[in-house]
Order: structure tokens, then C-alpha cells, then sequence
């Protein structure tokens, strides 16, 4: 079930006592929620299939998978900017420097202090980190081209 979606109650009518219409809707919310809290799958659910997926469980398992593939990709992304961060370390350390100061740093670092630091202007820190933008995005690609094949 995704996140926003209510669980409706299921009114039997005269045909069914309250008390069994009552435990019948619990069963059928503790099984949406252990389904929303489960991100690898093995809760134990109640009924047989068909019921399942009256009760958007398929829905549930869908939004779990293409989390897990996202974070998958997160991941990836992540390891593809480290290497490209140390290409750039490597080929370009003035420019590592001034993204390591600018991004990495304890404090919060302007491109002004930043130009102070390296006596140049504000404008020259922006022209060079927008260098090393560029550098990282074709490292980025480059690794990521490296890993496709």
C-alpha cells in the first residue's frame, strides 16, 4: 500500500455479525501494514492469492522493488562521483581543492573567502568550479560508459 492511501473498512451487512466484520477488517489491516514495513518481503499474510491482490499488495510489492532499484541506482551514482572526485584529485588539484573547500568542508565557505584565500575573484572561484563541474560530469560518464560494457 502506498504511503497516502487509507484503508477502507469493509461493511458485510446484516449477514455477518460485527464482531467478525470487525476482526476480519484488523486481520486485513495488520496485514497492509506489516506489508508497508516490510522492505525485504517475508512477512506472513493471510488468504490465498486471489485475496491478495484485491488488497493492492501487488501495488506494495511494485513500490518496493522500484525503491530498492533506486537506491540501487543512488548507490551507484554515489561510487561513480567518488571516482570521479579522485580523477579529478589527480588531473585537476587546484580545481579539487577549491570543490573540496566549497562542498566538503566543516563550515560553510563562500566563493568569496574562497577567492580571498587564492587571491583571485569571486568570479575566477566560479568559472573554476564550474571547470571542475564539467570534469566531473565527463568523468562521471566516462566510468559509467566503462561499467556498461
Amino acid at each position: 500500500m502506498g504511503r497516502g492511501k487509507k484503508h477502507f473498512y469493509i461493511l458485510f451487512g446484516d449477514s455477518v455479525s460485527p464482531e467478525i466484520e470487525k476482526e476480519y477488517n484488523r486481520i486485513v489491516r495488520r496485514e497492509e501494514y506489516l506489508l508497508e514495513r516490510d522492505p525485504i518481503g517475508d512477512a506472513y499474510l493471510f488468504g490465498d492469492e486471489d485475496e491478495l491482490y484485491k488488497y493492492n499488495i501487488v501495488d506494495c510489492i511494485t513500490r518496493i522493488e522500484q525503491e530498492k532499484a533506486e537506491e540501487s541506482d543512488k548507490i551507484e551514482m554515489i561510487e561513480l562521483l567518488r571516482k570521479a572526485i579522485e580523477k579529478l584529485k589527480e588531473e585537476y588539484p587546484y580545481e579539487y581543492g577549491l570543490v573540496s573547500k566549497y562542498y566538503f568542508s566543516d563550515r560553510k565557505v563562500t566563493m568569496r573567502e574562497l577567492g580571498e584565500e587564492n587571491n583571485i575573484t569571486k568570479q575566477a572561484v566560479n568559472n573554476s568550479l564550474n571547470r571542475a563541474y564539467e570534469r566531473l560530469k565527463k568523468y562521471i560518464i566516462m566510468y559509467k560508459e566503462e561499467l556498461e560494457e
